[in-house]
């Protein structure tokens, strides 16, 4: 071979060397650039704004929950405890609180207990809305009808029940003197149901004038009046009794 020609074509091998490895390293160049924005920490005030967008939104949302208050006045008249109640909607939607028990029969009627009502340590606890379900099957989950509150309205109404106050469930079949514990309370804390009623089907209740019934389900919601100082006379009921101790 010419010397020439062998210096050519080794030349040309190490041009190729160069260009082959020239190649694979801008590959691998290039194949960081791709991965890089993976692997790229975020900046601290990009971390920062989503902590903060997420910290407003649970502000907001326990905000909201505020919005919806509930007032109770006790008043203890001829042997019998009265609770005169306000639901007051600060909120921009309508609203619609479970608070009118009926008999869940066909036809419905009025349920004139008004309210589930359970003993809890020192406090008796009324609720306008649906009462726990028992531990032996019933055919439906009592549901009671509603009354729609506009937004920046208000509802009132009054609930009453005879000292001693006796607990009260629907589902639940009153025993006799034989299942029956008395004691005293000190407090009493009114609750109330509701439902943010945008979405929610109604139609009007053939059992309460004004009312409604719910149609589709929404997220139940509860509002609490804090419990008022009252020394008082109950029954507690000694059979199978579903209590919400939880509340």
């Amino acid at each position: 071979m010419a010397p020439k020609e062998s210096r050519r074509r080794i030349r040309a091998r190490s041009i190729g060397r160069l260009c082959w490895l020239g190649a694979a390293i801008f590959a691998s160049a290039a194949c960081g650039d791709v991965a890089q924005p993976a692997l790229k920490p975020q900046p601290t005030n990009a971390i920062h704004n989503r902590e903060q967008h997420v910290a407003e939104s649970q502000a907001n949302m326990a905000t909201n929950t505020k919005l919806v208050s509930l007032a109770a006045k006790l008043t203890k008249t001829d042997g019998r405890l009265d609770v005169q109640y306000t639901v007051q909607n600060g909120s921009e939607s309508p609203i619609l609180v479970f608070n009118r028990l009926h008999s869940g029969g066909h036809p419905r009627e009025v349920d004139n207990e008004l309210a589930y009502r359970f003993v809890s340590g020192d406090v008796l606890n009324l609720l306008l809305g649906p009462a726990p379900l028992p531990s032996v099957p019933v055919t439906f989950k009592n549901m009671p009808e509603v009354t729609r509150i506009e937004p920046y309205a208000s509802f009132r109404a009054q609930l009453s029940a005879p000292i001693p106050v006796i607990e009260y469930s629907v589902y639940f079949e009153p025993g006799g003197p034989d299942k029956h514990v008395a004691g005293t309370i000190h407090k009493v804390e009114l609750f109330a149901n509701y439902v943010d009623a945008t979405g929610i089907e109604t139609i009007e209740s053939k059992t309460f004038p004004g009312a409604f019934t719910a149609m589709s389900p929404g997220k139940l919601q509860t509002v609490r009046s804090g419990p008022i100082a009252l020394t008082l006379d109950v029954v507690r009921e000694a059979g199978d009794f579903s209590r919400l101790e939880s509340r």
